[in-house]
């Protein structure tokens, strides 16, 4: 559920913060400037383990007024910069319950640090959690939001829920599923997907307009699967050239499984180069013919403009 800046002031609790210092830089600086009497600033890795982290570490900050959160929507927007938090219990009863989930259990029962207060992660495994996950995550929280790409906060829990227990964990005990881990994955591949259709609009919209949003997800997609299985180590701009190259092939060179796994054996530099150098258009209309694998052995021509 999304919801404005001016409603999260609504919510029970008093407002806190979880704020990624590596993302908003002086973060401590500008909270102390404009902080009131009484307010609480304090690493969230106190007293733990990772104190070592200093400055690196996430703050917990009180926010008075919402007046910091403001701060935070008006300079750094929809940038992960944390999560903002409504809780009515004693500090130290909420510093309490959120180091209880600093380290978590991986799948194999591996512990692992969690960086739950990264929004682009949270609100993502939060969808994937269980009722009694999000009981036990939520505790004496009354809500979380996180910065949303459109501008407003993604309301995490339900506005009709009472508080539950303080978590007294000192040891990792919350255990991820292997549902946790790919849900993040999965909503940055589909804001991957849209990011490029959308510079396509921009740049190149006759591409866009001759397919469907159905056969840009499903290309990009596919483009996306091939680069990561047999390229896993080129860069973002690299892949971005593969699927454009892959999008202005006529669909039959998608389809016909010969070509299909001529990309898959071939290295990220040939590919580019059958995609980019070579005009096809001899073969427009031969690749339903029982040879046109075979053709593909040829030489085709090389397009030198």
């Amino acid at each position: 559920m999304r919801i404005g800046y001016n409603e999260w002031q609504h919510i029970p609790g008093k407002p806190w913060l979880i704020v990624d210092p590596i993302v908003v830089n002086h973060a401590a600086d500008y909270w102390i400037a404009q902080a009131s009497d009484g307010s609480v600033i304090q690493s969230l890795y106190l007293g733990t383990p990772l104190d070592s982290l200093g400055e690196h570490a996430p703050l917990l900050l009180q926010d008075p007024n919402d007046h910091f959160l403001h701060w935070l929507r008006d300079h750094w927007g929809a940038t992960p910069w944390g999560i903002a938090l409504r809780s009515g219990v004693a500090i130290y009863e909420l510093i309490h319950h959120l180091q209880s989930f600093i380290t978590v259990l991986d799948p194999n029962g591996e512990e692992v640090l969690w960086r739950y207060h990264d929004p682009r992660l949270l609100a993502d495994q939060y969808t994937a959690f269980n009722a009694g996950e999000r009981e036990a995550f939520l505790g004496p929280l009354h809500a979380i939001a996180a910065p949303a790409p459109d501008g407003t906060l993604q309301f995490l829990g339900d506005p009709k829920r009472s508080p539950g227990p303080v978590c007294y964990h000192k040891t990792a005990w919350f255990q991820l599923r292997p549902e946790h881990l790919t849900a993040p994955v999965e909503s940055l591949r589909r804001r991957r997907r849209w990011d490029f259709i959308l510079r396509l609009r921009r740049k190149e919209p006759y591409l866009v307009l001759d397919q469907s949003d159905e056969c840009l997800h499903a290309r990009i997609e596919d483009s996306l699967r091939i680069t990561e299985q047999h390229w896993p180590n080129i860069n973002r701009e690299e892949q971005d050239r593969f699927i454009y190259a892959r999008l202005k092939l006529p669909s039959h060179f998608h389809q016909h499984p010969a070509f299909q796994q001529r990309i898959k054996q071939a290295s990220f530099d040939q590919a580019l180069y059958w995609a980019f150098q070579v005009d096809w258009s001899p073969w427009h209309n031969t690749y339903h013919h029982p040879d046109w694998p075979d053709q593909m052995t040829a030489k085709p021509k090389e397009n030198h403009a």
